[in-house]
This record gives C-alpha cells, structure tokens and sequence, in this order.
C-alpha cells in the first residue's frame, strides 16, 4: 500500500515488517488524517467500524468524536514528542466491546520535527476475558476459601482430603487425626452413611445427607456429595457442607406449631370454611366435616361447592352474606334451622381475606353452633319467669341489688313488709323507715357485705307511719356472673313480728309455767309436811273420843278433831289443786252402778249432815245402766259439792237428784242453804275465789273446792254449773256423758260400801311408819279392830322382819329415812308371796301416767288418814 503523500516513506524493510506484524499500524498527520495504514488495521478497522479503511480519510471519519475523548488526549501527548501505550475498550458499531492495546508514537520527519502520530493497536479481547476468568476462579476460590457458612473439601480416590477450606477442619473433620483418610477424621457415627455419600458421587451422582453431632459441639450437618469431573481423576469428590441445626430447630419448631395451630384448629367446636369467590371450599376443618356428616350423609371434601351442602331455600340468604364479606365488610349473623327433625342455632361470621395485592379473594367463614346455649337461655327464661311467679306469690319479700348497692328487683310481697310504693322501694328512700338505733348497724352492714362481696344476714326493726314497730330478718347471698364477677346481692326479707310476739308470749308461758309448778311443788312439799302429823292428831284424837272422855273433856277432844277435819280438807283441796296442775291426775275408767255410787255417798255423808240437823236424800228417776267413767274423780266431784250443800245449809236438807238427758248423766244437788248472789255465781269455780256477801262471812274454806271440781269434770267430759236465790238455796249439778259399757259387771276397783264397823280379828298386819306417833295411833286404832299388828319404823327393817304367809296385809308409809317404802315393797315383792301391800303417803306423785301407783303396791292411802280409811282398806284387801 502506498500513499498519496509523498512526505512518508518507508524502506521495503521497514514496509514489509510492517505488513507482517500481529499489530495494526495507522500513520497520521497532526490533524489526524490516516497517512499510511497496514494490513492488520484495515482488517481491524473495518471489523470494528464496518467500512474500508482508506488513506487520506480522518480517523474521525470512523470513530466517535464525542466517545474518543481519551484518544485526543493520548493523540495530543505524542504529537508533544511522548510515547503512550494505553489499553482501552473500543465499542463497535454493533455494540460489541474490544479490548485493544494502543501505543501512541511521535512522527518525525528527517530534520526531527514531529509532523504526525504513529498509532499502533493490537485486539486483546481474549487476553482479557481470559484474565477476567481466571480473576473469578481466584475469587471463587478465595470465597470459598473465606465463607464460614459453607464448607469445601476434596476427596480423592483414597478418601483423602486435597483440597478443603477452613471451615471444613471444623464442620467436616470433628476430630484430630495423623492420617490424612477422611473417615479417620470424621464423626464415628458418620462412617456408614458417609462412606455411601463418597460411594454415590464416585459413580457419577449426587446426594445430600444429614449428619448428626452429639456431645459438648453438637450440631446438625447437612453434606452435599458430587462427582469433581477432574480430568483423568474420576473418583475425585466434591463436599459441599452447612450447619443446618438452627434451619432443623426452626423446621422443628415450624413443624410444631403447625402441628398445635392444626390440633387446635381440628379440636375447634367451630365450624371452619375457606372459600373463594365461586364459593368452592379451600379449607375446612373436623367441626365442619362432622357437621356435614350427621346433617347429610355425605364426606366433605376440598372443592365441594357451598351450594351442595346448603338447602336451595338458605342459599339466597347465605349469597347476599358472603357478597357483603366480598366487599371488604364483616359479616356476623345468627342463624335458625331444623334439619331431620333437629332444631339448630349457629352464630355465623364472615370475614374477607385480601391477598399480597390487597385484593380480597377469599373469605373465611366460621360457624360457632349455639345451640345449647339457645336451650339454656330459654330455660333461663323460663326459670325466670318461673322464679318471678314464685316470687310473686312467695310470703317473703325478695329482692335483688347490683353491684353498686342499687335496688334492681324487688317482688309484690315485699311491700307487704314495706308499706311504701314501689319507687321508694327503688330509690331507696324506705331505709328511713329503719328504727334510729338499728340504722348505723344496718348500713355498716350492708356496706361490709358489699365490699367483701359475701353473704350476709341482719335482724332489726322498722317503724310504720303510725310509730309501731315491726321486727324483720334480712338475709342475703352475693351473685356473680359466669366469669365470677361481682354483680350484687340476692336477698329475702322475712316479717318476724308474729313469731316476736309468739317468743314473748312462749317465755310468758314458760314463767307462767315455772311459777305454776313451783307453787305446786311447794304446796305439795307443804301438804306432804302437815299431812304426816295431822295423820297422828287426828288418830289420837278419835282414840281419845272413843275412851269414855267426862263431857267437858269430850267437847275439847271434838273441838281438836273437828279443827283437824278442817285443816283436813284445806290439805285435800290444795293437794288436788297442786296434782291437777302438776298433770299427774290421769282418767282411770271402769263400769259401775250408778246405784252403788249413790249409797257410797249418802252413807259417807249422812252422819256429818245428822250433826248439823239437816236431811239427806237421794231422789232418782227410773234405772241406770252402769256409768263408765273414773269412779274415783266422779265420787270426788260430788263429795265437794255434797260437803259445800251440808256445810252452806243451816236446816232444811239437802237432795242428791239423777235424772238422765239425751246423752248425758245428770246429778244435781239441791240444798236450802243461803244461796248466792247472782253477780257472785261467775266467781264460784275460780282458784282461791270466796264470795263476799254477809251471810257467808262466818263460814270458813279455801276456796279451792269447786276450782277443783270443774276441773276434774273438764277431764271426764262433762260440765258442773250452778244456780241460786238468795235466802232460798242453790241447785249445783254435774253433767257426765253416757257412754256403751263394754261389760256390765261390777269393777274390780269398786268395793260394797256397807257397814265397815265389822270384826277383822285374827288379822295379820305389817305396819311400817316412821312417825311415831302416826305408828303408835295406826297400831292402836287396828288392834281395837281385832287386827294383829306388828310395827316397824323403816323399810329395812320391813323387809328383814317380812315372810311370806306370815302377814295378810301391809301398810307402807313411802316416805322413810334409810330405804324408802318403795324400794322396801319391791324387795318384799321379790321374796315371793302376793300379800297385799297398802301405800301411805301424802304425796301426789305416786301414779304414773296411766294412773297406776310407781310401785310394787296394791292401793294408796292419802295421809291425814283415819280409822274409817284404815278399815276400808283392812276390809277391801284383807283376808277373807
């Protein structure tokens, strides 16, 4: 090639050195116009550029002015007589880059002037892309050598390790060795399965295992064997390990909380659905599965449309629910259904689901089944309603407060207690009506019981408009809700002023009562004290009568024995008075002639009625059949009022009449005594009542006598009434009810009421007394009945002298020193024998409460005793 210039010549040399070189060659002027160029830069330039390379052109004619800003520079440095040698990136017109290395070289001429700029450049793109490989395998080799989260090693054919970096000695090799054989230096649990990872790379594959640790360093180490592909080295293997143990506890825990959220999801009472837009079921969990199962029949299954599990009639309804929850909104709904004759209640919330877009392309549906709890709250309605009727109709005020003490329910009955209307009730205004002593007490109370939340109960008084006064008894419990919150009290509030008023007339009663009987102990106590010597004065007394007294002497003997006839009866009357009250008289019945009692009476009374000049009669109307009844009471009765006629009767006489009623046995007697007042006629049967006009002054009594009398007739069923004329008499009378005997004979009790001044001589009698001028009066008085009697003063010595056959009657006084007459007669008992054995005793507790004598006795007398008594007995139990 040659130039147009004649200024550049080059000698053939030169040129042909030039043409052959590896480098291209471009000789330019000042101005960059290409003077000469060899071969190589026009295959160069036009590789780059895409255009023949010709002389006389600029280099600008191919190159970018704007992108060769380093080549002026470089240009401008040479033709400054400096040489450059620069590698820079060249960008062809096809966007390809080149790597050249230029020399930018001064050109003179021959006198030295630099007239131009030789630029010689040589592509060195390869050279550079191999540089830049080998720059990666150093920097791949360095990371690998450096990364402390993977290891590397190399194993050869004999399982030695070539290659590794630092990490590996650690993660692979856990244990020093002088061997260089991988096995010697790992874990010796590893062996096996590491040996068949070395086993699989060398055959070409590749496979990952996990390698476990134990010990102080223990991890989790995960190894990937592969083939190396080595040249001529085919057994060679790469190790590729990472400590995975926080990736396998993280996998672990991740595993387990799954695990949990799916057990609870599973374990779930509600019901659970995914659904996407179609409706079509993404997840479900067991609730709903169950659910589908008891309703339809049917296995649920992923995908299952909604619409195949929904009646056609619920789905409308169910199909503008889930649009809204498709909208962005929360849906909750309670829903009602019967399916195969089951009712159902759901509680149903609907909530949208937005994915990573923020769209909302699901919605998670749950369905809580409420319908246990729909059963309880009906019954609690209707427990309520229940309880509010009870309340209603409850005598008991109820009432219910809330946590802050205010009154929140308080039933009708309660304003029976607090007469104040109802909105007092509430307001609580009523308090005032609390008694001023009570109040404080009562709201400390109230306040206490509030703060510590706890039951409570309280007696106080309330006061009405009118100032009385009631007494009431408050009770309460504290009520909490079902998470055990306080919510306030449940009370009752209960009127006690009956019962009061009962408790007061009951410790009345029992004063009352307790007086009562300890006046009838005492007078019992008192009558049993005077009755033991009255016994002797008025036995001695008739002795004394009955031995030829001179006159003046026999009146003063009578005065002593009348005056103890008197004191006598005072001590029956308030003996009989003290055992009615005392409880101890007890109705004995037995069948009788009416006849009988009669004579007994008339008999009984006549010599005391021929005293005072007044007859005695008995007028009675047609046969009787024989009275059931107390013989004993009956006789008692009309002996008071037979005494009262004879002793109220000054002359005339007095009548016993019996006449019978429709069902009742009447006995009247009649006298011609003083009569009495008819304002004085209410007092006549009252306790210790005497009658105070004039012509009763004289006449002396207790006044217990008919108190008596109506009581014992109250006990047999009859009533005893009276009436009167002053100055003409009084008719008293006794009415007894008839009653069907079931026998007509005579009762056992009952004796002939005869003649009983007979002979008893050749009687044997026990007498035991320890009074002995009771004994000695008793000895006399049956030794001038023909009896033989031997005396004993306690019951000791009752028992020793006692045989059985040797007595054919014993009087037992009951009340001795040293052994009593009972314990004495039980002990005789048991010697053997029947012999009769006669009480003694002024005391009224000798009948139990069938009105049998307390001990092993026949019959009872009641001291003051007389010869008279002493020969019924002698004659009743006797021997024959």
């Amino acid at each position: 090639m040659t130039s147009k210039y004649e200024t550049f010549a080059a000698t053939p040399e030169m040129l042909s050195i030039l043409e052959h070189s590896d480098r291209a060659v471009l000789v330019m002027d000042a101005q960059c116009r290409i003077l000469w160029f060899n071969a190589q830069a026009a295959r160069n330039m036009g590789r780059y550029y895409g255009e023949e390379l010709r002389s006389g052109y600029t280099f600008w004619d191919y190159a970018d002015r704007t992108s060769g800003k380093s080549f002026i520079r470089n240009f401008n440095q040479a033709l400054q007589g400096h040489r450059i040698s620069v590698e820079r990136r060249v960008e062809t017109k096809k966007g390809a880059d080149n790597w050249i290395d230029g020399t930018f070289s001064p050109l003179r001429s021959t006198d030295g002037t630099i007239t131009g700029v030789i630029y010689s450049f040589k592509d060195i793109s390869q050279l550079k892309q191999q540089e830049r490989e080998r720059q990666q395998q150093q920097n791949i080799i360095r990371a690998i050598d450096n990364n402390e989260s993977q290891a590397f090693a190399l194993i050869d054919a004999e399982n030695r390790m070539v290659n590794c970096n630092r990490l590996a000695s650690s993660l692979i090799c856990s244990r020093a060795s002088a061997h260089n054989d991988v096995l010697q230096r790992v874990d010796p649990s590893w062996h096996e399965k590491f040996e068949g990872g070395l086993r699989v790379a060398r055959t070409g594959g590749t496979v990952v295992l996990d390698f476990e640790r134990t010990g102080k360093n223990s991890c989790i180490v995960e190894i990937r064997f592969c083939p190396a592909n080595a040249k001529d080295e085919a057994s060679m293997v790469s190790l590729w390990a990472v400590d995975i143990t926080d990736k396998k506890r993280a996998e672990h825990e991740l595993r387990m909380s799954e695990e949990n959220l799916r057990s609870v999801f599973n374990s779930s009472a509600q019901i659970f659905y995914l659904l996407d837009r179609e409706l079509n079921i993404l997840a479900f969990n067991e609730a709903a599965e169950h659910l589908i199962q008891e309703q339809y029949g049917r296995k649920l299954e992923l995908g299952t449309n909604v619409a195949d599990i929904t009646p056609p009639d619920r789905m409308p309804q169910f199909l503008a629910e889930t649009s809204r929850a498709f909208t962005g909104r929360k849906v909750q709904v309670e829903k009602h259904f019967s399916n195969n004759g089951r009712a159902y209640w759901f509680e149903r919330h609907i909530n949208p689901i937005h994915n990573k877009d923020g769209v909302i392309d699901r919605i998670a549906l749950w369905s809580i089944d409420i319908t246990n709890r729909k059963r309880a709250e009906e019954a609690l309605r209707k427990n309520e309603a229940r309880f509010r009727q009870l309340a209603a109709i409850l005598p008991v005020g109820i009432y219910q407060t809330d946590a802050n003490r205010n009154t929140v329910y308080v039933n009708d009955s309660i304003r029976n207690i607090i007469p104040v209307s109802m909105s007092d009730l509430l307001s609580g205004k009523w308090t005032s009506q609390i008694h001023p002593d009570d109040k404080a007490r009562v709201q400390t109370e109230w306040a206490r019981a509030a703060k510590e939340q706890t039951s409570y109960q309280l007696e106080y008084r309330l006061l009405d408009g009118k100032g009385a006064v009631k007494h009431v008894l408050e009770q309460a419990i504290a009520i909490f809700n079902h998470q055990k919150e306080y919510t306030g009290h449940l009370g009752s509030l209960i009127d006690l002023s009956a019962q009061r008023a009962h408790q007061l007339l009951q410790q009345e009663k029992d004063v009352a009562e307790r007086s009562l009987k300890f006046r009838s102990d005492f007078l019992a106590s008192m009558s049993h004290e005077i009755r033991t010597p009255l016994t002797g004065i008025l036995a001695i007394s008739e002795l004394l009568l009955e031995s030829g007294l001179k006159d003046a002497h026999r009146e003063q003997v009578l005065n002593i024995h009348n005056a103890s006839e008197d004191l006598r009866s005072i001590v029956n009357d308030v003996l009989h008075l003290s055992e009615l009250e005392a409880g101890k008289v007890v109705i004995k019945e037995d069948v009788f002639p009416v006849v009988e009692l009669l004579n007994t009476l008339i008999k009984r009374f006549r010599p005391e009625a021929q005293a005072k000049g007044v007859g005695l009669s008995v007028n009675d109307h047609g046969h009787f059949d024989p009275l059931c009844t107390d013989r004993r009471r009956v006789t008692q009765i009309l002996s008071n009022l037979i005494r009262n006629a004879i002793k109220f009767t000054q002359e005339g006489d007095v009548r016993i009449v019996v006449a019978p009623t429709a069902d009742h046995l009447r006995f009247e007697v009649h006298d011609t005594g003083i009569g009495i007042p008819e304002h004085d006629l209410p007092k006549l049967f009252k306790e210790f009542s005497q009658l105070n006009h004039t012509t009763a002054q004289n006449l002396e009594g207790t006044g217990l006598g008919l108190s008596i009398t109506r009581k014992l007739a109250d006990m047999l069923g009859g009533k005893v009434g009276a009436q009167s004329t002053v100055g003409k008499g009084s008719v008293f009378w006794l009415e007894l009810p008839l009653k069907t005997a079931e026998t007509q004979e005579k009762s056992p009790s009952s004796s002939t009421t005869g003649k009983i001044d007979g002979d008893f001589k050749g009687q044997r009698v026990l007498l035991v007394e320890d009074n002995m001028i009771n004994q000695q009066a008793f000895k006399v008085i049956l030794s001038k009945m023909g009896c033989h009697v031997t005396a004993v003063s306690d019951g000791i010595q009752a028992v020793e002298t006692f045989t059985p056959g040797q007595y054919d009657l014993v009087f037992m006084d009951i009340q001795m020193p040293v052994m009593d007459g009972k314990e004495a007669a039980s002990l005789i008992r048991a010697k053997g024998g029947n012999t009769p054995i006669i009480g003694l005793s002024g005391n009224v507790v000798e009948r139990d409460g069938h009105g049998h004598l307390k001990a092993d006795m026949d019959d009872l007398l009641v001291k003051p005793v007389t010869s008279q008594d002493l020969k019924r007995m002698v004659k009743q139990w006797g021997r024959k």
